[in-house]
């Protein structure tokens, strides 16, 4: 069979000598035009390699297709070579305009290479594993690339000055940086100031980016959410749908028009979505508020757009398809059609939706060009094989699978585990007596949590206020004992161990704190409430060698992310969240190491509660099955946790 295909706008248009049968099933996003009697595709390189394996020798390229084809496999060539090595490749701009930065690139010479990548590819992501320098990497990109500004930085609120501000300032000196930080007023005029200069970077917290939008019916002004219905449903006003309008509500209208302003579009030379996986990630079929804002953010035709993520894909590499359609969003246009090109799909059950199962052993090779030519990833063991690997404490809790989860494995207290059934059986009969929805359930496995790390009682708002006594606080009394942390007896200036603690329930590490003080043992935490300056000063004193600071409380995901705590040596884990890519930054915390630095391995302890919670948690997030983890999937979250009670009840 002969055919023809030919480049019109961004589609790919196919015609064939014969008719094709099923062409739709094996090459998804295509569709047929029949006035033109012609299919559509995507516009998009794996797509031409998969229409090759289609009609091999019998297909003919146009002009037009093909120059853009040459040019992006050169592309994607440069980009692939980049991605394959570690040695440092010349830069011209750092070093012009920025020698120390140019200097500090050249000591870990695989962040120049981030930089060029950056530069040649436009929209990338930058995948490096927490701890290699994204930040310096994103600027030093940003600056080759040669973009004039103003730049846009999107982060989590507890990096916004520690990583960002501090960093811009440091190496660019010269640029103006504008912190939205303070009430709604300040955060809009910090915005609104940053946009007027050509080198002014902007720094916003993810939830500044939140968009709703409307579908607004042209005759009686009618409207519905964008994220409710398709237009083509929109008639429950009695009028016909054609014409709809769309109207969005930003929080910040800054972000998306001058000085907020609808008639002037705001432009920016480059946006950075830093830890962009919180926002890009498609979890559900509706889009977060903040993902919307972030596809409606506009960058010049010359700038970039850049996503920066230790743990891109939340466990499971489909769900890289939402940073895919940020970067590019005329190449990966609808998730089903792209996920169904590389992964084996098939129905969630008789509750409807769909699962998204393992790649396609015929389509591995094309994911991988296809990702070459727009991820950069490298990870700790590769850029420093020189550094001890991580050292995990405990014992397997099967000791007959290799593969299973490792930890301290600790019997409940005797006030925990009486209070801990009760939670058990009031739970079981509320699932399977059809009282609790999937948010319900994970409220109920999330209270079993709490109890495995402490004893506590229930409000009457139902939230849990931990109490003592606690079993792994009398571990960690013990352990600190061991180091010589409670009741010391070292010489001034004797070296001093240090310990983070982490854990989800910021309620919990200050039950443990308060613990620790009346032994005597001097404390600080980083959660939530502790941004800015005095997370920076908690820091700096943990990692002061001659600091009597020993002890340091970390919230997951408040303190998972942008500080280096070098001093630690042990971290240890009272209880893990429903994802393993979170337990995987907070470990970074203390692995942040140069290879020129001598130091012995750091040492991880997970303390889990026997017979609980714990046990399920570790055994899934050990899988890596996040389509079982996901507690939000409505019906498909009841029965997980449904089962995860049959556990408990033995």
């Amino acid at each position: 069979m002969k055919a023809l295909v030919e480049r019109f706008g961004d589609r790919i248009w196919l015609r064939t000598s014969a008719p094709t049968p099923g062409l739709s099933a094996r090459i998804k996003g295509a569709y047929f035009r029949k006035t033109e009697k012609a299919w559509t595709f995507p516009l998009r390189l794996d797509v031409c390699r998969m229409l090759r394996d289609e009609f091999g020798k019998g297909l003919e390229i146009g002009d037009v297709l093909e120059d853009w084809a040459r040019a992006e496999v050169s592309r994607e060539s440069t980009l692939g070579a980049l991605g394959s090595t570690l040695t440092a490749v010349e830069l011209t701009e750092v070093p012009r305009r920025y020698p120390r930065m140019d200097k500090a690139l050249s000591s870990r010479p695989y962040q120049s290479v981030a930089a060029r990548f950056i530069a040649e590819g436009r929209n990338v992501l930058l995948a490096d594993t927490p701890g290699l320098g994204k930040t310096l990497e994103a600027m030093a990109g940003v600056v080759e690339s040669g973009v004039e500004g103003p730049f846009l930085v999107v982060c989590p609120v507890s990096v916004l000055d520690d990583a960002w501000a501090r960093s811009i300032e440091r190496w660019m000196p010269d640029q103006d940086v504008f912190v939205a930080r303070g009430s709604h007023a300040k955060r809009a005029d910090a915005i609104s100031n940053g946009t007027m200069y050509t080198n002014g970077w902007v720094i916003v917290n993810h939830a500044m980016l939140r968009t709703v939008s409307w579908w607004i019916c042209p005759v009686c002004e009618a409207r519905w959410k964008a994220s409710d219905k398709p237009k083509s449903a929109i008639v429950n006003c009695g009028h016909e749908s054609k014409n709809v309008k769309t109207v969005h509500e930003h929080v910040y209208p800054e972000l998306f028009y001058a000085s907020g302003i609808k008639e002037y579009p705001m432009k920016w030379g480059a946006v950075i979505l830093d830890e962009s996986q919180d926002i890009t990630v498609r979890l559900s079929g509706t889009p977060t508020q903040t993902r919307n804002g972030a596809r409606l953010l506009q960058v010049r035709p010359d700038g970039l757009r850049i996503a920066c993520s230790g743990t891109p894909m939340r466990g499971k590499s489909h769900q890289l398809w939402g940073t895919l359609n940020w970067l590019r969003p005329k190449e990966f246009t609808g998730f089903w059609s792209w996920a169904e090109s590389y992964y084996h799909v098939e129905s969630a059950g008789p509750f409807g939706g769909m699962n998204v199962g393992l790649l396609r052993d015929d389509r591995a090779g094309h994911m991988d060009k296809m990702l070459s030519g727009v991820m950069l990833r490298r990870t700790k063991a590769e850029v420093s094989p020189e550094l001890p690997p991580k050292q995990y404490m405990g014992s397997p809790l099967d000791p007959r699978d290799e593969n299973s989860p490792i930890a301290v494995w600790l019997p409940m207290t005797p006030e925990q585990a009486r209070a801990s059934a009760e939670m058990v059986r009031s739970g079981a009969a509320r699932i399977k007596g059809g009282e609790l929805n999937a948010v319900g359930a994970l409220a109920e496995l999330t209270r079993l949590q709490q109890f495995a790390s402490s004893y506590g009682k229930m409000s009457k708002s139902s939230k849990f206020k931990p109490a003592l006594p606690s079993n792994k606080l009398q571990w960690i009394e013990q352990f600190l004992r061991e180091l010589g942390i409670i009741d010391p007896d070292h010489a001034p200036g004797a070296y001093r161990p240090k310990v983070v603690i982490v854990s989800r329930f910021t309620s919990i590490l200050r039950t443990f704190a308060i613990a620790l003080m009346e032994k005597g043992v001097k404390v600080a935490g980083i959660t939530g409430s502790v941004t800015g300056k005095r997370r920076q000063e908690v820091v700096d004193e943990f990692n002061r060698p001659d600091s009597d600071l020993q002890v340091l409380f970390l919230n997951t995901k408040a303190g998972g992310v942008g500080i280096t705590l070098d001093a630690a040596d042990d971290m240890v884990f009272l209880d893990q969240t429903h994802r393993p890519d979170d337990q995987e930054q907070a470990e970074e915390r203390i692995n942040n190491r140069r290879p020129e630095e001598k130091v012995a391995t750091r040492r991880y302890w997970y303390l889990r509660s026997i017979g609980t919670v714990d046990e399920g948690i570790a055994r899934v997030n050990a899988s890596l099955d996040e389509g079982q983890k996901d507690l939000l999937d409505k019906r498909r979250g009841v029965a997980y946790a449904s089962a995860e009670f049959d556990y408990l009840e033995g």
